[in-house]
């Protein structure tokens, strides 16, 4: 939406341009419009933490981080990329 690419234009030093050009960008969006929805009354989000990438900046890393909590109490995870079963005997 709008207020979304508005909000990550202000986190973030990228032009209105690069913006629509980035599919990682348009990504997030994405998925913080579907965190609003599916997510917008509940009491704590928990969601995986993106792996930070060598090549984006770090102000864009956290713009990423900034649009996806948008003011929402969120518990952002990091696992190490491997599966894991547990269980409880």
């Amino acid at each position: 939406s709008n207020s979304t690419k508005l909000q990550f234009k202000e986190y973030s030093s990228l032009s209105e341009d690069e913006i629509e050009r980035s599919s990682r960008i348009t990504y997030f969006m994405k998925l913080s419009e579907q965190m609003k929805i599916h997510s917008g009354a509940a009491s704590l989000v928990v969601a995986s933490l993106p792996v930070p990438r060598m090549r984006v900046p770090t102000k864009e890393y956290f713009a990423y981080l900034e649009m996806l909590t948008d003011g929402r109490p969120t518990f952002l995870i990091r696992g190490n990329q491997e599966t894991v079963l547990t269980y409880y005997s």
